[in-house]
């Protein structure tokens, strides 16, 4: 009946696969008599497991918890643009997945041993009260997923701080900023291909820093075989095109609030439209960019194809910086597209 520690945490944001899926603890009682860690997983606040470990011989506790949040964390095929239910690869400009494919979690850790008469008891693992296990991890989040990089595949715990969209690095190819994707920048497409990539959105825990992924909006922009552009636009992440959280483009991220019922992890992960199945492609394209763009706002501090042809919009006047992992297009046929779909800009 000590004070429990966690001596290797888990970090905030971790696919479902990482390797890092593990906390280590150590308590000053380990060698009491039946002396066993214990702890209790909440997912969306909603207690899904409890377990019991005995300490290994220098006497800490090994919890692994990937296989349990990989159970609970969904990827389907299916997305949401607004309240219509479609299916991912036919995303326009944006959409959002179904509302598992983040899920945040948190462990509580504690202890048990027996005493003098062989009777156990289980400790809070904050100093002597007895109780649940009450020692917390804090809130962490996971997406299904593995390493996500094949060159990052020896590393025990994934840096996600790359993918979270917060600016240009001044690189090329840039390490900062990532689409959630190992996907070539350049690739060749038909003219009847979907194409969609995905990206962090939104806010994460204040313990992670960054602790925001600004993804407010796409820039697609179009080229001939002389590599002169023919047109661009640019489509605003609000929930009118399909993603969000925003409503509108006077918000931002950090002042927007969610409505009841919502919360952040609902959103922390967004498609983009990429494929010429997806997106109005011009007449006379050779090849097309895709790319994030992000208001030049600080983190928070840390502790459809098929309407009636219509011009293309005029992109947003917005100050933007530049998100570095633009996708290039190059289509493989002719295109003969002359349908879009409008959506509102800033």
């Amino acid at each position: 009946m000590g004070q429990l520690s966690i001596t290797k945490n888990i970090d905030i944001l971790q696919p479902t696969l990482s390797p890092d899926n593990f906390f280590v603890l150590s308590a000053d009682t380990n060698n009491e008599d039946k002396f066993r860690y214990v702890f209790n997983m909440f997912i969306d606040n909603n207690l899904v497991y409890a377990g019991k470990c005995s300490p290994n011989p220098e006497g800490l506790g090994i919890v692994t918890v990937g296989n349990v949040i990989d159970d609970y964390a969904v990827n389907t095929p299916i997305a949401f643009s607004g309240s219509n239910q479609i299916f991912v690869h036919q995303t326009e400009y944006f959409s959002k997945p179904p509302t598992n494919e983040v899920i945040e979690y948190s462990m509580f850790f504690g202890e048990e041993h027996a005493n003098s008469s062989g009777i156990i008891t289980g400790y809070t693992g904050v100093g002597k009260a007895i109780g649940e296990p009450a020692y917390p991890s804090g809130a962490k989040r996971s997406y299904l997923g593995t390493m996500g990089r094949n060159f990052y595949s020896n590393l025990q715990e994934y840096d996600t701080n790359s993918l979270m969209m917060v600016g240009y690095d001044n690189k090329f190819p840039s390490t900062e900023s990532l689409f959630l994707t190992n996907s070539p920048r350049i690739r060749e497409v038909g003219e009847n291909d979907y194409f969609t990539l995905s990206a962090l959105n939104y806010k994460f825990p204040n313990q992670l820093y960054p602790n925001a992924s600004f993804a407010y909006d796409t820039q697609y922009k179009f080229y001939d075989s002389d590599n002169t552009l023919i047109t661009g636009y640019t489509t605003n992440n609000i929930r009118e095109n399909g993603g969000g959280p925003r409503t509108g483009c006077s918000e931002t991220f950090n002042s927007y609030n969610l409505p009841t019922g919502e919360t952040q992890n609902m959103w922390n992960i967004i498609h983009i439209g990429a494929g010429p199945r997806n997106i109005y492609v011009p007449d006379g394209s050779v090849y097309y960019t895709v790319q994030l763009l992000g208001l030049n706002e600080a983190p928070p501090p840390s502790p459809s194809a098929g309407v009636s042809p219509t011009p293309t919009p005029t992109p947003t006047t917005t100050p933007h910086r530049v998100h570095p992992h633009y996708l290039q297009v190059i289509p493989n046929g002719y295109f003969n597209l002359v349908v879009m779909v409008v959506h509102k800009l800033c």
